[in-house]
This record gives structure tokens, C-alpha cells and sequence, in this order.
């Protein structure tokens, strides 16, 4: 009898303690699920994924393009595009429109335009602009004031005149670049050079090919 007793209080202990080791079983496997979860959840990033790289170059040119703009400025630009990238890709943020234009985005005159963009871009392919065997990022403006600008981020350019840039419709006394200005580098291909020798005139120690 005592021992029956003894086996029914056992019994009773166990059935009560099921519970409690139940529910403490469950809460550790739902925060381990939820745990799991939140380590799967990516950050959103600030750049598109764009895996070829003569894709993204192009919406580079197009985000800078000017329906004014020559064959042989859409050339020069492509090379200073291509230069930047390879220099600091991380200046390039391409959810921006103004950075990053794809063909599906572009539209009117720059949609037309999109395959003189592929052809400039597979042209410069291998054409570099570099100092002291470096590729260094250079900055540049749709215009300047006549004159582009020391600049301490970029201490390694010199400035230069740009006086044709004083012609434009766009001048402004206010106007500021450092490094390249893109309607001077307009100015100077519609003037019969090429993109190399346009870009060199604004960056005199560097090498361009």
C-alpha cells in the first residue's frame, strides 16, 4: 500500500512538472527562431547590384549627358567615368538618377542616344587616366567660371583656364569646379580635338591612354 502511495505521488510530481518543461522548451525554440530570422535580414544597400561593369558605365555617361554633347564628349566622358569608378566606386551612389541612368530609366533624347553611350563606352574600354601610375578620382562640374579650382580633397590637380566656358549659356560668375568641366571638355571636341587631348588640356600631369 505505502509503496502504491509512494508511485502515485511520483506520478503526480512528474505530470505537474510536464508543463513548466513544455513551455520552457517552446520559449527557447520561438526565440531561437526569431533569433535566426533577424540574422537572415539584410541591410538595404545604397547601391544597385549592377554585375557588368560596361552596363554600369554606361548609365554613368547617361546620368551626365547633355543632348548639346558631341560623339567625341560622350567619349571623353566615358573615360573620365570609367577612371572615377575604377578610383572610388564608392563616391557612386546609383540609386541616384543624377549618378546612375539605365536605359530602362532613360527617356526622350538620352533613351535615343543610349547605344552612342555603349559604343563610347567599348571604345575606352582600355584607355586610363592615371598619375605617377595611379588612378586617382577627379572630380568634375558641368561647367566652371572660366577657371577651375584648387580644391584641398584633391590637392594632386592643378587648375586651369576654361575660358570657354565664359560662351555658354549656362555660365554663371558663381560657378565652381574642381577638376574637369564637362562643357569645356565639349567645347574643346567640337573644336576638332579628341577625347584624350580634352581631357589632358584639365589635367596636364596626368596620362591619359
Amino acid at each position: 500500500m505505502k509503496l502504491k502511495l509512494i508511485s502515485i505521488i511520483l506520478f503526480l510530481v512528474i505530470m505537474a512538472a510536464l508543463p513548466i518543461s513544455i513551455v520552457k522548451c517552446n520559449f527557447t525554440n520561438s526565440d531561437s527562431g526569431n533569433s535566426k530570422i533577424k540574422n537572415n535580414v539584410s541591410e538595404p544597400s545604397d547601391s544597385k547590384q549592377i554585375n557588368d561593369k560596361k552596363t554600369l558605365l554606361c548609365g554613368l555617361v547617361a546620368a551626365q549627358y547633355d543632348e548639346s554633347y558631341c560623339d567625341e564628349t560622350i567619349r571623353a566622358i566615358a573615360i573620365l567615368m570609367q577612371s572615377d569608378y575604377d578610383a572610388e566606386p564608392q563616391k557612386f551612389h546609383l540609386k541616384n538618377k543624377d549618378i546612375y541612368l539605365s536605359k530602362n530609366e532613360a527617356e526622350n533624347s538620352i533613351k535615343e542616344k543610349y547605344s552612342d553611350f555603349e559604343k563610347a563606352v567599348n571604345s575606352v574600354s582600355e584607355i586610363k587616366i592615371t598619375k605617377d601610375n595611379k588612378t586617382l578620382y577627379i572630380p568634375f562640374a558641368k561647367i566652371s567660371n572660366g577657371q577651375t579650382i584648387t580644391d584641398k580633397e584633391y590637392d594632386y590637380l592643378s587648375p586651369v583656364a576654361s575660358p570657354w566656358d565664359c560662351f555658354n549659356v549656362n555660365y554663371e560668375p558663381e560657378n565652381k569646379c574642381a577638376g574637369v568641366s564637362l562643357c569645356g571638355l565639349d567645347y574643346l571636341c567640337k573644336s576638332g580635338m579628341t577625347a584624350e587631348k580634352a581631357l589632358k588640356w584639365y589635367l596636364p600631369e596626368f596620362e591619359i591612354g
